[in-house]
């Protein structure tokens, strides 16, 4: 029996929560700290830096360009990848407002919610 397909998700929290999720590993954060430093790179660029396989390079690449991280580009025979700010700087925005109290649906600390059941 054939698996069903993975949905792609559209709203704006299950987009960032894929973002997050592909910002979750050590050799994807690597490469974002690698494409910071250019304004592209190939894929086998990451090779010369990173002690992973190829192969496995591009898996992250291709995660990160699932998630709006990175964005891709044919020239010639090669690979061009670059870092898409923009997406880093929305997710950024993203976890600033999940600090906020301004929303007014913010919890009372616990040992004000404790305080006030044990009255």
């Amino acid at each position: 029996m054939a698996r069903p397909k993975k949905s792609t998700p559209t709203d704006p929290g299950s987009l960032a929560a894929e973002a997050f999720r592909a910002l979750a590993h050590p050799s994807r954060l690597e490469i974002i700290r690698h494409l910071a430093r250019r304004d592209h790179c190939c894929a086998g660029d990451f090779c010369c830096c990173m002690p992973i396989a190829q192969s496995t390079i591009s898996q992250h690449l291709e995660i990160l360009k699932a998630a709006g991280i990175v964005e891709w580009q044919a020239v010639g025979t090669k690979s061009i990848f670059t870092l898409n700010r923009a997406r880093l700087a929305e997710l950024g925005d993203t976890l600033t407002a999940l600090t906020r109290a301004d929303d007014g649906l913010r919890d009372p600390a616990p040992f004000e919610a404790n305080e006030k059941a044990s009255s």
